[in-house]
């Protein structure tokens, strides 16, 4: 039996990938180890307190995130993910279950007060709840909204011309809409 406790700072997570432009915070666990070798068993406790998070071509900053989660054998499961971005609430729970090619989801979420800012100077607040489940691609997002307000505040010459800042979302759009033949 091998019982691990660690705490790594979210700053190294810099190092890993160039999609994070900020991130500051740290994770704490334990990692344990049980059974003999070939055979053994692990469990994975970890906590996250992360501060500040900016994706590169995510616009806004996650922040203030508390998140809890433990792994057990192929089973992911969230506990506690909660924190602020837009201003907002973010609350996310489910699991992930790794066994096969494709991990299967089962999550849910809930969004509360989302300002989502678009084009130059305009903004959206929201509000919704709904899950991602799924056992392989492509998996099933599902949601309710409620549009709380919309600032339009870009002039008509503005909103007519080319692309705004949402052009960083077309590469998750499907490339053909129309599926008739």
């Amino acid at each position: 039996n091998i019982n691990n406790d660690f705490k790594i700072d979210l700053g190294l997570l810099q190092l890993i990938t160039p999609n994070i432009e900020q991130v500051s915070g740290h994770t704490k666990g334990n990692l344990i180890f049980d059974g003999i070798y070939p055979k053994f068993d692990y469990k994975l406790n970890l906590g996250v307190d992360l501060e500040k998070l900016k994706l590169r071509n995510v616009p806004g900053l996650f922040e203030d995130f508390q998140i809890g989660v433990i792994q057990n054998k192929s089973l992911f499961s969230i506990n506690k993910f909660k924190g602020k971005y837009g201003k907002g609430d973010v609350t996310i729970g489910g699991n992930i279950k790794f066994e096969g090619k494709e991990p299967q989801l089962n999550l849910t979420y809930e969004l509360s007060s989302i300002k989502y800012d678009f084009f130059k100077k305009s903004s959206a607040n929201f509000s919704g709840s709904g899950f991602l489940r799924g056992e392989s691609k492509p998996y099933i997002l599902n949601g309710n909204f409620l549009l709380g307000n919309a600032d339009i505040k870009d002039s008509i010459s503005d909103l007519t011309q080319g692309q705004g800042t949402n052009v960083n979302y077309n590469k998750w759009l499907p490339k053909k809409i129309n599926t008739r033949a």
